[in-house]
């Protein structure tokens, strides 16, 4: 019988020259993230083929998806880190913040380097990507790969990770209107985003609310019974959160 030029090719190439050829649909986010948490968590190799396809094709969601899967693995640590920087740089947010916080944490075998950090923090954060505009934020704050601390920097972030609904952001940017860190101080936006992070069910909020509460501090008028109900809630908060660990 007569052997086509694609017989005895591995999945993934032919899974790529299908792509290439235009003879597949394009996968969705949906079904590309399905695919990575069979490839990452299943181990499925069928799965991690045809990511690789995909991100052979220049897909930057499954080049990230790709990468995640082979970073639980140490000895491909290198090729995910690379397939990472390739979604990065294709403006994928996600693998941008991913990239940042590896090179800020030392993670998959990388020096600990706040400096590399910030330019793929700022990379994701002006895309809008809440989580990586607080880590941001904390470098400017702390003064950690950057010339200097800039604390109005920092609570520019802390503002952005807010906005975009990060709870600790908003904890964080309460903290700043109270102390007047990088702006004046406002007890009416301190409690203002008090609240809004104590309404995520974030513990620390939930407690810094009730001692509010029990002083009459941000305008609050002096509930000493709501104040005790809200410490109990966040104990119960912190509890939950250590044990789903």
């Amino acid at each position: 019988m007569r052997r086509g030029p694609a017989a005895g090719l591995p999945l993934a190439a032919l899974l790529v020259l299908l792509l290439a050829g235009g003879c597949a649909p394009r996968p969705g986010n949906a079904e590309i993230e399905a695919m990575g948490v069979r490839a990452a968590q299943a181990r499925q190799p069928e799965a991690l083929a045809r990511l690789r396809a995909w991100a052979g094709a220049g897909n930057a969601v499954a080049q990230r998806e790709l990468a995640l899967a082979l970073l639980r693995d140490p000895p491909r640590w290198s090729e995910g880190l690379a397939w990472l920087g390739k979604a990065a740089r294709a403006a994928d947010s996600e693998a941008a913040y991913l990239l940042g916080e590896a090179s800020r944490l030392g993670r998959y075998g990388l020096r600990p380097d706040a400096g590399a950090a910030r330019p793929w923090l700022e990379r994701a954060a002006r895309s809008g990507h809440a989580d990586a505009a607080l880590a941001l934020a904390r470098l400017w704050l702390n003064g950690e790969g950057v010339a200097t601390a800039d604390d109005a920097e920092g609570l520019r972030w802390l503002q952005a990770a807010s906005r975009g609904g990060n709870a600790q952001a908003m904890f964080l940017l309460s903290q700043a209107y109270v102390q007047g860190r990088g702006t004046a101080p406002s007890p009416t936006l301190a409690r203002h985003w008090l609240e809004a992070a104590a309404d995520q069910h974030h513990p620390a909020a939930i407690q810094a609310y009730a001692l509010a509460l029990q002083n009459g501090d941000l305008g609050l008028a002096v509930n000493a019974s709501l104040a005790d109900e809200l410490l109990a809630e966040a104990a119960a908060e912190r509890h939950n959160r250590w044990n789903a660990r």
